[in-house]
């Protein structure tokens, strides 16, 4: 759920009870489903906290952020939310080739 390029909480683009799409501080102006674009996201490997406790108090070392490169979406997708919601990242994988030990 996009305002312009900005992401929103998903809350502001349902239609269902849960819409919040009237509050202007959270969605902005003109809230609308969008489709992900491989630019929207990244794959982060080895993250066990979810949470908002930062890597340093987490312990977590190993994290892996990889740039996604292409999304092949389900031939039956439909938007906004019609099932077959279901895709294959395509990502680059130079960083865990650079990791000893794992052959990719």
């Amino acid at each position: 759920c996009k305002n312009g390029k900005h992401r929103v909480n998903s809350c502001c683009c349902r239609d269902d009870n849960t819409n919040c799409s009237g509050d202007i501080s959270t969605c902005g102006h003109s809230p609308r489903v969008e489709v992900m674009k491989p630019a929207d996201v990244e794959i982060l490997c080895g993250e066990w906290e979810i949470g908002a406790t930062p890597p340093e108090q987490s312990g977590e070392r190993n994290n892996i952020a990889l740039q996604v490169l292409e999304i092949v979406r389900h031939p039956k997708y439909e938007e906004p939310i019609a099932g077959n919601d279901i895709a294959i990242f395509k990502v680059n994988d130079a960083k865990l080739k650079e990791i000893k030990g794992i052959t990719t």
